[in-house]
């Protein structure tokens, strides 16, 4: 884990000190449970736009935070949407979600923000949802926890899809309950690590092919286990599948 912490740019902690407290003071914000000191990667579920802003207004403003977003934030548009543009640039990192090499290419990029002392905020889900239940995550979260070292922050937000209703054009002013839970950390499985400790030279084709189920298999089941953790703190059902491909099927229909 990373222990150098590089001080974030000012246009960041502006943008933290106005947007934060503006966050803070209209809805407002309850917050239960403590920040943790060190560096975490913190996750929730997404059922409203504004889930990460607030995630980010609760946060110390001298922490380094970055939240992936989708790749047409950072294009140009009207005014609006280059204000949007600028607001997103300073605490996000671009992600085309039909692009698993944009999917990498995101991964790479929070691993450098974690060497440089941040703390990512990431909704497993790939986009907001119905918020009737808890979807099947993506497996990032957990390569990312794996990689780094650093434990992973379960975040349960309350309120969020009532505030910031889909297709309603203004914010209703409503209480956003925060709960941090405790942090977690995530531990390769034990099956893994045996099979891994055979040298290189050793390997055979089918072990490599089972070295790599194994890895496939324990990145999805510690996926599954935080997002069940989500479901079970919001009060909602866990549902093993891809949101996004759900929908594509019920669209049909």
């Amino acid at each position: 884990m990373a222990t150098t912490r590089k001080k974030p740019p000012l246009s960041y902690r502006w943008l933290h000190a106005t947007l934060g407290r503006l966050i803070r003071w209209y809805f407002p914000v309850r917050v239960e449970g403590e920040i943790p000191k060190g560096q975490f990667i913190a996750y929730s579920a997404h059922t409203a736009v504004i889930d990460s802003y607030v995630i980010l207004a609760i946060l110390e403003r001298h922490r380094l935070v970055k939240i992936p977003a989708k790749a047409e934030y950072f294009e140009d548009g009207d005014l609006k949407q280059r204000f949007i543009r600028w607001l997103v640039r300073q605490a996000g990192v671009p992600v085309d979600r039909d692009d698993r090499d944009s999917g990498q290419s995101a991964l790479t990029v929070l691993r450098g923000v974690i060497d440089d002392g941040g703390s990512p905020v990431l909704h497993p889900e790939g986009t907001r949802t119905d918020g009737r239940a808890v979807y099947k995550g993506k497996t990032g979260l957990i390569q990312l926890a794996l990689d780094t070292g650093v434990p992973l922050l379960p975040i349960v937000l309350h309120g969020t899809a009532i505030a910031n209703e889909p297709g309603r054009r203004w914010l209703r002013r409503r209480r956003i309950i925060v709960k941090l839970l405790p942090a977690v950390t995530v531990e390769p499985s034990r099956a893994l690590r045996a099979v891994e400790q055979i040298e290189e030279s050793k390997r055979t084709d089918l072990i490599r092919r089972q070295i790599e189920r194994l890895r496939k298999y324990a990145l999805e089941r510690s996926a599954r286990d935080a997002m069940e953790l989500l479901a079970a703190h919001q009060g909602v059902p866990y549902v093993n599948e891809d949101y996004r491909k759900r929908q594509r099927r019920t669209d049909r229909f």
